[in-house]
């Protein structure tokens, strides 16, 4: 909370901060920067509760970048030596501060990035596709006696492979599923889709 103080404290649950230090209201970055700079976040517990590795592995190239902002520099005060396969000799060359007081910036815009894109896209796909699911599987289950798990099975497949179970299922549950179950999965995909 913005206070008349002259420099950062902390009173009480609250931290104090100067006018002069705050982030703009509108600078969302500038508000995660701040608070992983001067308050207590439990990053566990932020990367649990955003799935964003789902996000980062379709923006493997950026996130490549933001390991290697710090990473390139940082290995030039390294001697490495090969000295027999998968066996190296490191000697740092550097001052310990390099790693005390690196500037994580473009860490932390990539992952604010990436835990935005996984509340605004991720997160809406993964609740349409369970949407979608509960439907078709509600229809079927109160229609066909088929054992939950294959019928579970069916419906992922249905909603994943764009409205077909392959002939090849078809031949996988020939015994525990009848013909026209199947084509009954695919019909009610397309009817509720």
């Amino acid at each position: 909370m913005v206070r008349p103080v002259t420099r950062i404290e902390k009173i009480g649950n609250a931290l104090a901060v100067p006018q002069s230090l705050a982030p703009d209201a509108e600078d969302v970055l500038g508000h995660v920067l701040f608070a992983l700079k001067h308050e207590d976040i439990n990053l566990t517990v932020l990367a649990q509760a955003l799935p964003v590795s789902v996000a980062m592995k379709r923006q493997e190239r950026q996130y490549l970048e933001a390991l290697q902002a710090f990473s390139r520099p940082a290995r030039d005060f390294w001697k490495v030596r090969w000295i027999d396969y998968g066996q190296y000799d490191f000697i740092f060359q550097g001052h310990e501060t390099i790693y005390r007081y690196w500037d994580a910036t473009p860490s932390v815009v990539l992952t604010l990035k990436m835990a935005q894109l996984t509340l605004e896209e991720e997160l809406q796909k993964e609740t349409t596709f369970l949407e979608r699911y509960d439907t078709n599987y509600r229809c079927l289950d109160e229609r066909f006696d088929v054992r939950g798990s294959d019928l579970t099975q069916l419906v992922m497949m249905c909603l994943s492979n764009s409205r077909k179970i392959s002939g090849n299922r078809r031949k996988q549950y020939r015994y525990t599923v009848p013909e026209h179950v199947f084509d009954y999965i695919e019909e009610v995909y397309r009817r509720v889709m």
